[in-house]
């Protein structure tokens, strides 16, 4: 029951195809759940940092690069260009 309740919502994110801002883009974790969305079409991630460091942090997790390089990433500085870069 909770594979289709997941099903269903993968398939509503498809259909809008959203842009999905995600901070904290040096944690193996977050840089799963981007490649992951990237390669089911469920939405397109965009990644906060900067390009090195993401780089960098998708190697020491073991993703491969060409799984990155399909992502945007945005560097930011502040916290107000991370708000301006999500809404």
């Amino acid at each position: 029951m909770a594979d289709r309740f997941l099903e269903k919502i993968q398939e509503r994110a498809r259909a809008r195809r959203l842009r999905i801002v995600l901070p904290e883009s040096t944690e193996p974790r977050t840089l799963r759940a981007a490649v992951e969305m990237k390669s089911r079409g469920i939405a397109e991630p965009v990644l906060l940092g900067e390009h090195d460091a993401i780089r960098q942090a998708a190697r020491s997790a073991g993703i491969p690069k060409e799984r990155i390089d399909g992502i945007e990433i945005v560097p930011v500085g502040t916290v107000r260009e991370a708000m301006e870069v999500m809404f």
